[in-house]
């Protein structure tokens, strides 16, 4: 080994014009930056050596030999550095491995360069991770391993550390395929494939001996025929022996995921240029297995397209969901629910599925893959699941129809082994006990036209947050009256042209305090304006039958447009004061309509004087007729009167005639009919007078009291007129003497609102 090491120093002297060589001391890991004027300086800079398929923060493996096996000579760099980098302009990584003589001189062994990686970018660091397999003809000895990372512009971070080595002597021992792990069952012999390789420097050599004595402790433990032969002997550097060995664990050491460590003795040495042993390994080399039972329960995942919620039922014991969760499956209006089942299987045996439904109201079906069956046609050799594999299964609950409350239980099983029992909750929706409109909106004001405001509403949500299997996701929608404007403030859209769409996660602060902007206009036409809120969930693949509401309903003031009011409809003023043909038209506000004149002065105004040119002072009546007195003394009849109450019948009868077209007709008609009457009677008294013979005599005549009034089934009024007048207001005279005016909606009593 001295004479190797002389001879490689020679060699390295005389060929140094070949190798690039750093004068330099050994150290631990430092950080060498460039030294043009453009490197990147980053003090978080490192990197680590693993074997592949390590973590970054697992042991490091410092210790490599030249000749090893190829799947065990690759390493595995992790580049560590400050996420703040611009790294996604990162145009190379060179990684350059030198061997350390004594003198502290480099000699590169190895050069690799990547162009082509992955960035795995961090909040504060950032990974790079790349493979390389060295030749096996690096010399063995301290390395220095350096990475050099390149950006534009000549910028670049360099990094190097010197705790690496490789061994001239070195061996593997261990199972022949690394990639796959050893399963034992205490169901049936295992066979241990293994391999010993000398891995050491070339011209090297060493004496081995396998010996599995101390084997029998775990169990029954044999060499096969052809392996006992060739479990002691010499390898050469590069040569290797394949060993097999049969195990049958104990029974009372099996059990499921467990792992065993099988004691097998190695004694590995070589002789030095000396002539002295060296032992490389003299002790017990340790192999790991998994220890699998053989009749395992299957291990069921359940869950539901659309939710990350899953329920695992394991050992055949259905899981504990917390008492506030509540993860029940909702069909909403869909006639069939779908399940999915990931199916594990942990025993030591490939099997296969087996589904039993214990709910027989529903029918059922089983999608794996292309295949659609009822749950009846599933044979027992259709779904396979192998050691330690999963089997992705969807279950269709189908024809489901009108049901409130459903519990599904099935049997899942393995063909010759155990049988797990699943269930779940099935309901058509959620559902909730509290209001999710929960503010109550009174006005106790009307408001006065146009009105712009502002509505706060109170959603609450939180109860459909117990349910794991619902999407806490709504549509709300609003229906309003003509005239109105509603607008969500927080999104700026009105919500009668598209529904607003919520999510509670995101939106829980903003719905506790929903600010609607409300709009309405002069226009609008009613006492009461309404507002309707619906919220509707977001249901993927169906419809919800939820449906939470909440009606606003908002006074509005109304304003009295009879003619003469300060407050009449504008348009109507701008109407009268713009119409030149009015001769009431002084061009100023506030003028009275020609509905509140006197003509003649009598205190009644023209629309209900029935005498519009009664005389100056004189007494009159709430028609505006004049009241003339009746005299009765001894000397006058009782038909003496008659022509005074005709009179006055005919200055009223004239008097409205002249203002109207058609008269009071049934007023006058019942007013002759009684004064008829009392004629006929009085004739008929005078009549049976005369029949007599006339005896003078004195005697006092006293006044005849009037009639009592005969009592008449009241009538109802009729329209004896109806007119519009310059402003557009419609108008009707009844038949009672009473004016009535159109508001808009009905006729009300001149006077009255």
């Amino acid at each position: 080994m001295q004479n190797r090491s002389i001879a490689v120093v020679i060699t390295a002297l005389i060929m140094s014009s070949c190798y690039v060589i750093h004068d330099s001391t050994r150290t631990e890991t430092q950080l060498f930056l460039a030294s043009n004027n453009h490197t990147i300086t980053d003090d978080t800079a490192a990197f680590k050596v693993h074997r592949p398929g390590d973590a970054s923060d697992a042991p490091e493996t410092l210790d490599w030999s030249p000749n090893n096996l190829t799947e065990l000579a690759t390493m595995q760099f992790t580049i560590i550095l400050d996420s703040n980098l611009p790294l996604q302009t990162i145009e190379q990584i060179d990684i350059i491995g030198a061997w350390i003589s004594n003198s502290g001189q480099l000699f590169d062994q190895f050069q690799v360069e990547f162009t082509e990686f992955t960035v795995n970018q961090g909040p504060d660091i950032a990974t790079i991770t790349v493979n390389y397999t060295y030749p096996s003809t690096v010399w063995a000895g301290d390395y220095s391993i350096a990475v050099n990372i390149l950006f534009p512009d000549d910028e670049s971070i360099s990094i190097e550390r010197r705790d690496l080595s490789f061994v001239a002597m070195g061996y593997y021992f261990g199972y022949s395929n690394t990639s796959e792990e050893m399963y034992l069952c205490s169901c049936e012999k295992g066979i241990l494939r293994l391999t010993l390789q000398n891995t050491g420097e070339d011209e090297t050599e060493f004496s081995y001996v396998i010996d599995i004595n101390q084997s029998q402790e775990v169990g029954r433990v044999e060499w096969n025929e052809e392996s006992e032969a060739v479990s002691r002997g010499i390898l050469a550097a590069g040569e290797s022996v394949e060993l097999e060995i049969k195990l049958l664990i104990r029974d009372d050491i099996s059990s499921k995921d467990v792992s065993l460590a099988i004691p097998i003795f190695t004694e590995i040495s070589y002789e030095d240029d000396e002539g002295e042993q060296i032992y490389l390994v003299n002790q017990a080399s340790m192999l790991m297995s998994t220890i699998l039972s053989e009749a395992v329960f299957p291990v069921v995942e359940l869950s539901f397209n659309g939710f990350d919620y899953s329920i695992l039922f394991e050992d055949g014991i259905a899981p504990l969901t917390p008492a506030i969760l509540i993860d029940e499956a909702f069909s909403h209006t869909n006639d069939y629910l779908m399940v999915q089942l990931n199916i594990t299987n942990q025993g030591y045996y490939d099997r296969f599925i087996e589904i039993e439904a214990t709910n027989a109201e529903f029918e059922y079906r089983v999608i794996y893959g292309d295949t659609n069956i009822s749950i009846d046609q599933l044979l027992s050799d259709t779904i396979p699941v192998p050691r330690l594999e999963s089997t992705a299964v969807t279950l269709m609950v189908d024809d489901i129809g009108l049901y409130q409350y459903e519990n599904l239980e099935f049997n899942i099983g393995f063909n010759r082994s155990l049988t797990a029992p699943v269930s779940f909750d099935m309901r058509p929706e959620p559902q909730i006990t509290g209001d999710v409109f929960t503010n109550t909106i009174v006005y106790a004001d009307s408001l006065s036209l146009p009105a712009t405001f502002t509505q706060m509403i109170v959603i609450d949500l939180l109860e459909y947050e117990n349910f794991v299997l619902f999407d806490n996701k709504w549509s709300l929608a609003c229906s309003h009256s003509n005239d109105m404007i509603v607008t969500v403030v927080d999104v700026n859209q009105e919500c009668i042209s598209a529904p607003v769409v919520f999510d509670f996660d995101s939106d829980a602060e903003q719905l506790s305090n929903l600010e609607v902007a409300i709009d309405i206009s002069a226009n609008f036409a009613g006492e009461i304006a309404t507002l309707e809120l619906t919220l509707v969930p977001i249901v993927a693949g169906a419809i919800s039958n939820i449906n939470h509401s909440m009606t606003i309903e908002i006074p509005i003031e109304v304003v009295d447009d009879e003619p003469g009011d300060d407050d009449s409809d504008d348009s109507n003023e701008n109407a009268t004061e713009d119409d030149p043909s009015n001769p009431d038209d002084t061009g100023e506000e506030g003028n009275e309509t020609e509905v509140n004149q006197d003509s003649d002065g009598d205190g009644v105004f023209d629309l209900t004087d029935s005498c519009p040119n009664t005389q100056t002072g004189v007494v009159v009546d709430e028609v505006g007729c004049e009241i003339i007195e009746q005299d009765v003394d001894d000397s006058t009849d009782l038909t003496d009167n008659q022509p005074d109450n005709e009179l006055e019948n005919q200055q009223e009868t004239e008097a409205s005639t002249k203002q109207e077209t058609d008269g009071s007709i049934l007023t006058y008609l019942i007013i002759g009919i009684v004064i008829a009457a009392i004629g006929a009677g009085l004739l008929f008294i005078r009549g049976r007078g005369a029949g007599k013979q006339a005896i003078p005599t004195t005697k006092t005549i006293q006044p005849i009291t009037p009639l009592p009034p005969i009592p008449l089934a009241p009538v109802e009024p009729v329209v004896l007129q109806q007119w519009t007048d310059a402003n557009g207001y419609s108008w009707r005279q009844m038949s009672d003497q009473s004016i009535m005016w159109w508001n808009g909606t009905d006729w009300i009593p001149y006077g009255k609102n």
